[in-house]
């Protein structure tokens, strides 16, 4: 759950999931779509997936008992080089060097790297040199403590609340007599920025259509953004994103449904890596039950069925717009010109 999140996001989370997967045979076990519901917010769907597939090969390969040993920890679904430092260091107190976002701010600074932190050969050294500082801290276990595990975390924790991205707190660290960033006064251009990714604008609109209380939803493809959730039916715009256009999408969906009468429910908007999303969202009431046939990835669902479905966050907040009827904007009929 860590991974690419914060702290401060993770713990609710982290919570309820303990509650409901106290252990590697619920995890293993669990389905697909409860997981989903259960990490619903976190994203990187995929980081959810692995974890399922990794508790699998616990139980099948390791007893339900998760393995010590670097190879099978390595081997599991999901777990590439930083995860498996993570694990063998901080749980098993064993030296494997651990490189994430904080550590490699620090240990940038410190040596003075002005190179870009994507170039292979600076990734290679800043592991080399994590890799010797763990390995040090191995030497001194005689004398006290976890010292592996204590290395690692240390420098995790350095870079998070000390060696900050910006206006890092250099006197009070510990490492400034020996930060070479700090010593030149280049904390402000060390590391090197990375260049930020092309924006892509996205539109989509989405329809909530009311049957005698219940709403239609269509689960998503197994493969791609998203996969398995349950979303609203609707529409991505490849052209002018303006009103006319979104009603335009919203009428041609309403026919669908024998909608007679749509509300329009507002905009959402919302960012994804590089993505930026807006949502625009319609309500209105079916004037006829489709056929479970004509979509078998969709069905009429109560909202006493919404808490227990992995629904995307966004079409959530559409779906509670929707059940105050109408409150917030104006009704337009389907039949009127656009």
């Amino acid at each position: 759950m860590l991974q690419q999140t914060q702290v401060a996001t993770v713990i609710p989370y982290w919570e309820r999931w303990m509650r409901e997967v106290p252990g590697v045979s619920r995890l293993a076990a669990l389905p697909l779509a409860e997981g989903l519901r259960l990490w619903q917010g976190l994203g990187y769907y995929r980081r959810l997936r692995h974890a399922i597939a990794a508790a699998g090969v616990i139980e099948s390969q390791h007893g339900g008992v998760f393995p010590t040993e670097p190879a099978a920890i390595a081997a599991l679904p999901g777990v590439g080089r930083y995860t498996a430092g993570a694990i063998l260091s901080i749980a098993f107190n064993h030296p494997a060097p651990v490189v994430d976002g904080n550590v490699a701010r620090v240990l940038a600074r410190c040596l003075g790297i002005d190179q870009p932190l994507t170039q292979r050969e600076v990734i290679d050294r800043l592991w080399s040199v994590a890799a010797d500082l763990v390995n040090a801290a191995a030497s001194l276990q005689a004398l006290a403590g976890r010292r592996c595990s204590e290395v690692n975390q240390a420098l995790m924790e350095l870079g998070a609340l000390v060696c900050t991205p910006r206006s890092p707190a250099c006197p009070q660290c510990p490492l400034a007599s020996c930060c070479r960033a700090y010593r030149h006064n280049l904390t402000d251009s060390i590391p090197r920025p990375k260049p930020r990714p092309n924006l892509v604008r996205q539109t989509s609109v989405a329809l909530a259509a009311f049957h005698r209380g219940r709403v239609w939803l269509e689960q998503r493809p197994d493969q791609g953004v998203n996969a398995g959730f349950w979303q609203l039916p609707g529409q991505e715009l490849r052209f002018s994103t303006r009103g006319r256009e979104h009603r335009q999408a919203a009428l041609s969906l309403a026919q669908r449904f024998g909608i007679e009468s749509l509300e329009d429910l507002g905009r959402l908007d919302h960012t994804i890596m590089n993505r930026r999303i807006t949502l625009r969202g319609f309500r209105g009431e079916a004037g006829l039950r489709i056929a479970p046939q004509s979509n078998p990835k969709g069905g009429w669902f109560a909202p006493s069925a919404w808490s227990r479905m992995p629904i995307q966050t966004s079409h959530l907040e559409l779906l509670a717009r929707a059940r105050k009827k109408g409150a917030r904007a104006r009704k337009f009929q389907v039949t009127e010109s656009v």
